[in-house]
C-alpha cells in the first residue's frame, strides 16, 4: 500500500485543523455587518435615538478599519496566532457590553470594542494561511475559504432575522460571544510555526494618525450620502481632515523607528496595486449589494424573499467563481490573466444591465444578469491575497494582508456613499425628492403604474449602476498592470 503524497497530507492536515480553526473567525467577520443590519428596527424601537441607528454599523466600521492594519503589524512581530487570540476574546468583551447595553450610546460603545477586535479576524487569518500553505497551493486553499463568505453572506441575513424575531435582538448580538469562545480554542490547538521579524514595539503616533485618517473619512462618507447643504459642508470639513492626517501619518512613518506602515515594503507595486484594486473592488461590490435591494423592490416589484433569493444568485456564483478562479490559479500558474479578464468583462456587463436591466422581466434572465456580475467579481480577491503574500514574503505577511483587508473596507465605504449620492443627485437635477419618488413608486408598485416619477427613478439607477461600472473600470485598467502574471 503506497504512502499518501505530501498534497494529500496537506490537504488531510487543512481541512481537519486549519481550516475549522480560521473558519469561526472569518464567518464572525463577515456576518456580523449582515447580521446587525436585521436587528437595527428591533434595536431602534428598543432604545430610541432612531436617527442615530446607523452608528451601531459606522461604528464598528471605523474601529475595524483602525484596527486592521495594527493586528497586520503586530502579527508579523509577536506572531498571528497569538494576535488572532487576543482579537478573539476583544470580540467577546465587545458583544457583552453590545447585550447590556441600556441605551444606544453604550451600545455603539460596544460596537466599538468589537471592531477593535473584529479587524484583525479576516486579516490574521489569512496570513496564517499563507505561513501554513506552499504559493502555488494557496490559489486552490483559499478558494475553499470562499465557502465561508458563501455560508457567512447567505445564512447571516436568515438566521439574524429568526433570532431578532423570536429572541430578540440582545440574543442575536450575544451570540458572537460563544462564537468568539469556541473560535479561541480551535486556534490555541493551531500547531503552526511562525518565525516572527523585528523587536515588538507599537507605533502609538502612527495609530493616532492613522486614526484621524480613517474616522473623518468614513464619516465624511456617511455625510456625503444625502446631498444637502448641512451634509456636504460636514462631509467637505471631515475630508479635509482625513487628508491632512494622512499627509502627517506618510511624513511621520517614513522616519518612524517602529513603523506602523513598512513603506517600503507597502510600495512595492505588486502590493500598492493590489490594495489599489481591492478598493475598487470593494466599492463596487458594496454599492451593488445596497443598491440591490433597493432597485428590485422599486423596478421589479418584488418582495423581500424574493429580492434575498436574488441575492443569494449573487453571493452563490461569487463564492463558486473564486472557487474556480483559486482551482485554475494552483493548475496553470497564472496570476494576474484572472482579475484583468474578470474586471474588463464586467465593465460592459454592468452597463449593459444599466441601459437594459429595467426592461428585463423578473425571472430566469434577471438572475442571469446577477449571476454574469457575480461570476465577474469573484475572480479578483484570491488573486490579490495570493499576490501580496508572495511579494510581501514571510516577514510581512500580515502587514500585507491587513492593507488588502483595510483597503477593501474604505474602498466600501466609498463605493456605497458615492453611488448613493449620485443616485440622489440625479433625482434633485430633476426636480424631484428621492425619498418621496420612492415611498410613491412602492405605493403603486404592484398596479403597474409607469408614472413620472418612476421614469425618474429609472434614470437615477442608470446612472448609479453606470457610476459603478466606473469603479470597476478603474480596477480593470490597474488590473492590467498587476507584476505578478504567473507563478515560479
Amino acid at each position: 500500500m503506497s504512502a499518501p503524497s505530501a498534497g494529500s497530507l496537506l490537504r488531510r492536515r487543512f481541512l481537519l485543523q486549519v481550516f475549522p480553526a480560521i473558519m469561526l473567525p472569518m464567518f464572525i467577520s463577515v456576518s456580523d455587518q449582515t447580521m446587525i443590519a436585521m436587528a437595527l428596527p428591533a434595536i431602534a424601537v428598543d432604545l430610541g435615538e432612531a436617527d442615530m441607528i446607523s452608528w451601531t454599523v459606522v461604528a464598528y466600521l471605523m474601529a475595524a478599519a483602525v484596527a486592521t492594519p495594527v493586528y497586520g503589524r503586530l502579527g508579523d512581530l509577536a506572531g498571528c496566532k497569538h494576535m488572532l487570540s487576543i482579537a478573539l476574546c476583544i470580540v467577546v468583551a465587545g458583544a457583552l457590553v453590545c447585550c447590556t447595553a441600556p441605551n444606544l450610546y453604550v451600545l455603539v460603545l460596544g460596537r466599538v470594542i468589537q471592531g477593535l477586535g473584529g479587524g484583525g479576524l479576516m486579516a490574521l487569518s489569512m496570513a496564517l494561511v499563507g505561513h501554513i500553505i506552499p504559493p502555488r497551493e494557496r490559489g486552490k486553499y483559499q478558494g475553499y475559504l470562499a465557502i465561508v463568505h458563501l455560508c457567512a453572506s447567505t445564512l447571516a441575513p436568515l438566521i439574524g432575522g429568526v433570532i431578532t424575531e423570536h429572541f430578540g435582538w440582545r440574543f442575536l448580538v450575544a451570540a458572537a460571544a460563544p462564537l468568539a469562545v469556541f473560535a479561541l480554542i480551535m486556534v490555541r490547538r493551531l500547531d503552526v510555526v511562525q518565525v516572527t521579524y523585528g523587536k515588538l514595539g507599537i507605533d502609538f503616533p502612527g495609530i493616532f494618525l492613522f486614526s484621524s485618517f480613517v474616522v473623518p473619512f468614513i464619516v465624511a462618507m456617511n455625510e456625503l450620502r444625502t446631498p444637502q447643504m448641512d451634509n456636504m459642508a460636514a462631509g467637505a470639513g471631515c475630508l479635509a481632515i482625513a487628508g491632512m492626517a494622512l499627509l502627517l501619518l506618510l511624513r511621520f512613518e517614513r522616519r518612524a523607528l517602529m513603523p506602523l506602515f513598512q513603506l517600503d515594503v507597502l510600495s512595492q507595486p505588486a502590493i500598492s496595486r493590489s490594495a489599489a484594486i481591492a478598493f475598487c473592488h470593494g466599492a463596487a461590490m458594496m454599492a451593488m449589494i445596497t443598491l440591490t435591494p433597493f432597485y428590485l423592490q422599486t423596478e421589479h416589484d418584488l418582495t423581500p424573499m424574493e429580492i434575498a433569493q436574488y441575492l443569494m444568485t449573487l453571493t452563490v456564483v461569487l463564492a463558486l467563481s473564486s472557487i474556480a478562479t483559486g482551482q485554475m490559479v494552483s493548475r496553470t500558474g497564472r496570476v494576474g490573466i484572472f482579475p484583468s479578464l474578470g474586471l474588463t468583462l464586467l465593465v460592459p456587463i454592468i452597463s449593459l444591465f444599466a441601459i437594459f436591466g429595467t426592461r428585463t422581466d423578473a425571472g430566469i434572465w434577471l438572475a442571469l444578469w446577477y449571476a454574469a456580475i457575480a461570476l465577474c467579481f469573484g475572480t479578483v480577491m484570491n488573486v490579490l491575497q495570493l499576490s501580496v503574500q508572495i511579494a510581501a514574503g514571510a516577514a510581512h505577511l500580515g502587514a500585507a494582508a491587513a492593507v488588502l483587508q483595510m483597503a477593501r473596507t474604505l474602498g466600501a465605504a466609498m463605493g456605497a456613499s458615492a453611488v448613493t449620492a449620485v443616485f440622489f443627485a440625479i433625482m434633485a437635477s430633476q426636480g424631484t425628492s428621492a425619498e418621496k419618488a420612492v415611498l410613491e413608486a412602492l405605493a403603486n408598485a404592484s398596479s403597474g403604474d409607469t408614472s413620472f416619477v418612476h421614469n425618474q427613478l429609472t434614470t437615477a439607477f442608470q446612472g448609479a449602476f453606470f457610476a459603478i461600472a466606473i469603479f470597476v473600470g478603474i480596477g480593470a485598467a490597474l488590473a492590467w498592470r498587476m507584476p505578478l502574471r504567473k507563478l515560479d
